[in-house]
């Protein structure tokens, strides 16, 4: 600690934040008002440093999703003074895995956006109960609690981002929906010697064909009708971080061949452009559909697939990690009543076996929003007995059959009724994830276009 630092004082009542919150806070300061507390922030690391030299403030507020890396420079100094004040960080988890080891234990990590309600929540929570219980009561306790919780599928997942991270390696991340990749991809890229540049995406599956390639190698000045500058595209602007390709199967040929070219030869070409570019960019991928299906259908290039999986981690649905649920039950109660503002004091022992005996198709996402659910009407009995009685869509496979057999059919037909189902709902999946575009879809659920025109209009899924 420098001596400036040690002359510097409390001041008990100031909440700094860094940077400038993107929320207007005249609102919760006049909730506080009674108890004397301001806010300030500050815009850059001279700023701040010569701020927590004159006056430790009571809390800090970090918000990373707006704080550049040059942060990092800092942090050693920054620790110094947060033996006598606390500290929350606002953050994506790869964000929050980056400081996880850089500063002190008084720090509470939340993995959400900054907010007035959530700010509201904490402030009244820490004057209330004291900043121990605060503490104590907060949702995440280490970063990646989603991925990584008890489960050894989850560790040996965990070597492998550990080994490959440092390097410059792309790896392919497959798993179902919800399983948490692009966790992994924010895990690999907080690993790397990237982890200070930025880490872009680019839902590849979500993009009109018609547009993408324009968005991930930008466009040169007047390519286009009504382009009058030139425009960057996404491996221009993630320069020395990482760009992340979701859903990296649903790339048409032409531009699986110039995704080899950059993987192959460290160059990309703008949309109307004649000079090549350098790629200084790491990639990542995933897909949550089979690659190796793809190619053998002639979807998808054989030698971009083997650029791609030279490392191929495979996330386990959740289903084949059922011992991780009661873990992720308690985590996502704890963030809901925390967010919400709730006190629901958790799951009860029936609700949970019950969540052991499903399949869990949506993954981690669907488990999350059930608990959403029920923490934030407090009725667990409600969201028990839609499952019981197979009145949702998630509803236990085992329960869900009353719904289709009420008494009468075959087991032969039962099956087929419930196999309809199971597949309009898969279809509607992925509409939704690929905004209605069929082509896209069809693409996705590997089946012609032809036939996903079928299946939309016999299952009645017109919007």
């Amino acid at each position: 600690m420098v001596p400036e630092e040690r002359s510097s004082t409390i001041s008990a009542k100031e909440v700094l934040f860094i940077p400038p919150p993107p929320i207007p806070v005249a609102s919760v300061e006049s909730d506080f008002k009674g108890e004397g507390i301001r806010f300030s922030s500050v815009t850059e690391d001279g700023e701040l440093l010569s701020r927590l030299k004159a006056a430790t403030p009571f809390l800090l507020v970090f918000d990373l999703s707006r704080w550049d890396g040059s942060i990092w420079t800092v942090m050693p100094k920054i620790e110094a003074c947060l033996g006598r004040c606390k500290a929350i960080v606002f953050g994506k988890d790869g964000d929050l895995d980056m400081v996880s080891g850089r500063v002190a234990e008084d720090v509470v990590f939340l993995p959400d956006v900054l907010d007035a309600g959530l700010l509201s929540t904490a402030l009244e929570r820490i004057l209330r109960g004291g900043w121990d219980l605060f503490k104590r009561r907060c949702f995440i306790k280490t970063p990646y609690h989603l991925l990584f919780c008890h489960g050894p599928k989850m560790e040996k997942v965990k070597a492998v981002i550990d080994e490959i991270a440092p390097t410059e390696i792309t790896p392919l991340i497959s798993g179902e929906s919800g399983t948490g990749k692009e966790l992994v991809a924010h895990a690999i890229h907080s690993r790397s010697s990237r982890r200070d540049k930025p880490l872009i995406k680019v839902n590849c599956a979500a993009v009109p064909v018609s547009v993408l390639e324009g968005e991930l190698f930008g466009l040169e000045k007047e390519a286009f009708f009504g382009v009058p500058r030139q425009k960057p595209g996404k491996l221009e602007l993630a320069d020395e971080g990482t760009l992340f390709l979701d859903e990296i199967g649903g790339l048409d040929a032409p531009l699986q061949a110039k995704l080899l070219r950059v993987l192959r030869d460290k160059e990309f070409f703008r949309l109307g452009g004649s000079g090549s570019i350098a790629a200084h960019a790491r990639l990542l991928a995933c897909t949550s559909v089979n690659l190796r299906t793809a190619v053998e259908a002639g979807r998808f290039r054989e030698d971009l697939y083997n650029c791609l999986s030279v490392v191929h981690i495979t996330l386990p649905p959740l289903r084949e990690r059922k011992e991780e649920i009661r873990s992720l039950v308690r985590y996502f109660v704890k963030l809901y009543n925390f967010r919400y503002g709730r006190s629901y004091p958790g799951l009860s022992e029936q609700t949970q076996a019950l969540f052991l005996r499903y399949d869990w198709p949506g993954n981690i996402r669907e488990l999350r929003d059930i608990i959403k659910r029920i923490v934030v009407s407090e009725d667990e009995e409600a969201v028990v007995r839609e499952m019981t009685m197979g009145g949702a869509d998630f509803a236990a496979p085992p329960l869900r059959l009353r719904a289709f057999c009420n008494g009468a059919g075959s087991l032969r037909e039962i099956g087929r009724r419930a196999a309809k189902e199971a597949e309009k709902g898969i279809i509607l999946d992925m509409l939704e994830r690929t905004h209605w575009n069929r082509r896209r879809t069809a693409a996705l659920l590997q089946i012609s276009y032809k036939a996903l025109l079928y299946k939309i209009r016999e299952y009645g899924l017109d919007r």
